[in-house]
Order: C-alpha cells, then sequence, then structure tokens
C-alpha cells in the first residue's frame, strides 16, 4: 500500500475514564502492531492519528501558547488519573511512529486531530451528546466546563487536511483543527439548540477541574504553509449539517 492511514482508536472521555487500562492497552498495541506490519513491507508511508489531549498535562509545568503550535512539550502527570491513560498511548503511539518509521527507511506523518465532528461521529462526544439531550427536552439544558474553550473542526476540513498531510512530501506533525472560530462549550450549546430548532434555556455549570485546559486552540500556521489547508466549513453551517444528520437519525430509530 502506498499509503497507510491509522486512525483506529478507543477513545471518548467516559469510556477512557471507566477503562483506563483497556484504552491504553487497546491504542498502544494496535500502533506497534502497525508499525511491525509497515517494518515487513506492508506499506510505502504511515499518517497516525493522534490528539490535541498529548499536550493537555503539559500547562500543569508552563503555560501553553494560545493558539498552540505543534512544538511545545508533550507531558502527563498523576499517572493513576484514568485520563492520562489516553493521552499516555497517543504520546506512546507518537515516539513509536516517529522512531519505528526512522528505524525502517519509512516517511509518516503524525496528524493532532482538534475537536474534529459532523454526522457519523457516533454518541461519545460534547456535540452528539449536546444534541441528543436538547432533543429529549432537557430543560434546563446544563453545560459543564460552560466557560472552557475549543476549536471545532467539520469532518470534512479534517479529511481535506488528513489527505494533503499524507500526501506531503516530507515527514512531520501536523495540527488538524481550525483555529478560526473558538468557542465556549456553553455557547456551543446555544447554538446547536438554535440549530436543532429546540427551546430549551442553556444553564452554565462550573468548569470541570478533570480538564486541565480551558483554553484549547490549535496553531495551524504549518498546515497552512506546508499543506495549503485552508478550513472551508464554518461553525454555523457545520452545526447545522450535524444536527440534520442526528435528527434523521432519530426520526430513523422511530419509525423503525
Amino acid at each position: 500500500y502506498d499509503e497507510v492511514y491509522h486512525l483506529a482508536g478507543k477513545l471518548g472521555v467516559g469510556y477512557v475514564t471507566a477503562e483506563p487500562y483497556a484504552a491504553l492497552r487497546g491504542n498502544a498495541l494496535v500502533t506497534l502492531r502497525v508499525l511491525d506490519w509497515l517494518a515487513a513491507g506492508g506499506g510505502r508511508k504511515l499518517l497516525f492519528a493522534s490528539t490535541s489531549e498529548v499536550y493537555a498535562w503539559t500547562q500543569s509545568f508552563h503555560a501553553l501558547p494560545y493558539p498552540t503550535p505543534e512544538d511545545v512539550p508533550l507531558a502527563i502527570t498523576d499517572v493513576a488519573e484514568p485520563r492520562a491513560s489516553y493521552a499516555g498511548a497517543k504520546i506512546v503511539g507518537e515516539l513509536a511512529v516517529g522512531h519505528g518509521c526512522r528505524a525502517a527507511g519509512l516517511p509518516y506523518v503524525v496528524a493532532r486531530y482538534h475537536n474534529v465532528y459532523g454526522p457519523r461521529m457516533g454518541n461519545e462526544h460534547v456535540v452528539p451528546q449536546l444534541l441528543a439531550r436538547a432533543a429529549a427536552g432537557e430543560n434546563p439544558l446544563v453545560v459543564r466546563s460552560a466557560h472552557h474553550v475549543r476549536a471545532f473542526c467539520y469532518v470534512s476540513d479534517a479529511v481535506a487536511a488528513t489527505i494533503a498531510a499524507m500526501r506531503w512530501s516530507g515527514s512531520g506533525t501536523f495540527n488538524i483543527g481550525n483555529d478560526e472560530e473558538p468557542v465556549a462549550i456553553g455557547a456551543l450549546a446555544r447554538r446547536l439548540v438554535a440549530a436543532a430548532g429546540v427551546k430549551a434555556r442553556v444553564v452554565d455549570e462550573a468548569a470541570d477541574a478533570r480538564d486541565p485546559i480551558p483554553r484549547r486552540c490549535p496553531d495551524i500556521s504549518r498546515a497552512r504553509a506546508r499543506l495549503g489547508y485552508r478550513p472551508e466549513v464554518r461553525l454555523e453551517r457545520g452545526l447545522a449539517l450535524t444536527s440534520e444528520w442526528y435528527a434523521a437519525q432519530r426520526r430513523e430509530l422511530v419509525d423503525a
């Protein structure tokens, strides 16, 4: 294979918190096995899906630039913290991919995804969870960590950046996301309620202390310069498309 996209992963805060060892073991082993297969002649170039979680705990040691570039140190703090299992596995993955591919003489790309959303993303992430709660008639809609800021990237933009990164001539790491419209989670909930056409009052709750970064936004200047990547889908449009898809899924379940 000319192009090998390693996008498989066990993720989701709820899952990782409940099953930290399974998350760590699954994410680490699958990457190591892919690398063994590549070294045996399975493919010519690898793209590894990483995450902004790899630097989530770095802020415990020093302030992170905002937006955050690719060259910040990666860290975890308390190894007994269940959520650290996912970040730790992805740090291991980045180490393994870099050293493994260099040892095998193969080019590689690490893609650090930042809050990709859209249709078919499952139900374990903030956008579909908020949509489901609003559609179920939850009113008021209580939002945890409402003042935390994230930068959401619509799936078609993430796909375009992923393919461009794979077909780039070199090896390295790229942030993949959208730095143009960072939004507080409380404000995101209000926009989702509007996109879904639901009448619900959004109530902001205090921040969740388990999340170490109150503001997270990728610096994608490297992807802009080297890949020609430009996010195309504005947040309002992306939320509308996502809301429409999940609403259609709910109607199909009712009809069934």
